[in-house]
């Protein structure tokens, strides 16, 4: 009887443990995509896997980010990575600063 309570534990243990990873995996993704546009790189997009909430957040994250795409290019601004002579997103935060300053005056006209 014990070994069986002590088995049916540890397989509870063991399949939280791997949700609770799966999940865990995908927040440190949206968190370094979240990362990577604060830094100016407005192309990123993510993989929504599953059915869960965490999918709907990234495909809400992605359609916002494309919602931002097309205001930018409707506004005439390119990114830092399309600019000629431009740094790379990974580059200054000055480049970034840039590109926020643009979009957010272009946006006020």
């Amino acid at each position: 009887m014990i070994a069986v309570v002590i088995a049916v534990t540890l397989a509870a243990y063991l399949l939280a443990y791997l949700i609770s990873q799966s999940t865990l995996k995908r927040i440190i993704q949206l968190t370094g995509t979240m990362r990577a546009v604060k830094k100016g790189n407005v192309t990123v997009r993510l993989d929504p896997s599953g059915n869960d909430e965490i999918a709907q957040l990234m495909g809400g994250f992605n359609q916002m980010m494309d919602r931002v795409d097309a205001l930018m290019e409707e506004r005439g601004i390119r990114p830092p990575d399309q600019e000629l002579g431009a740094e790379s997103p990974s580059g200054s935060d000055q480049s970034a600063f840039s590109v926020k300053k643009k979009f957010l005056h272009s946006c006020m006209l």
